[in-house]
């Protein structure tokens, strides 16, 4: 009875030894307080970029929330460099009309082979290789 007791604990020891080191490998510790201590959306401005670095997460979202009226929006992003952000932002809806325009690490040989014409758009915000156009009225 003695010995099997024993041998329980043994297991359960190498199982607790094996989780440890796991987790001193992987911080797992360190990673857990800090998803419980630092806010939401410190976190995803860290991780994808807060002004025109990265994903350009947070001026996707600057945009959003001071310049577009009605959350239609057409994006185009250099996809060689990142993925695209559009599945970070629920509200967002595509613009097929082309008014509100975010333009993300783009070259003139991609707004070509988009059939975009710089001409017929004002800038409203640009940061960096960022752009936020408006389609001109006539």
């Amino acid at each position: 009875m003695i010995n099997k007791f024993f041998k329980f604990l043994k297991k359960k020891i190498i199982l607790i030894i094996f989780f440890l080191i796991f987790a001193a490998y992987t911080n797992f510790f360190s990673n857990i307080y800090k998803i419980f201590v630092t806010p939401y959306d410190k976190r995803i401005f860290v991780t994808y970029g807060y002004d025109c670095n990265d994903y350009a997460f947070g001026f996707i979202d600057k945009v959003r929330n001071n310049f577009l009226k009605d959350d239609k929006v057409h994006i185009v992003n250099d996809g060689s460099l990142y993925p695209d952000v559009k599945s970070f932002f629920f509200k967002l809806k595509k613009d097929e009309n082309l008014n509100n325009l975010i333009l993300l690490n783009v070259g003139i040989e991609n707004l070509k082979n988009q059939n975009i014409d710089l001409d017929n758009y004002k800038l409203i915000y640009e940061k960096r290789d960022c752009l936020y156009l408006q389609k001109i009225n006539d």
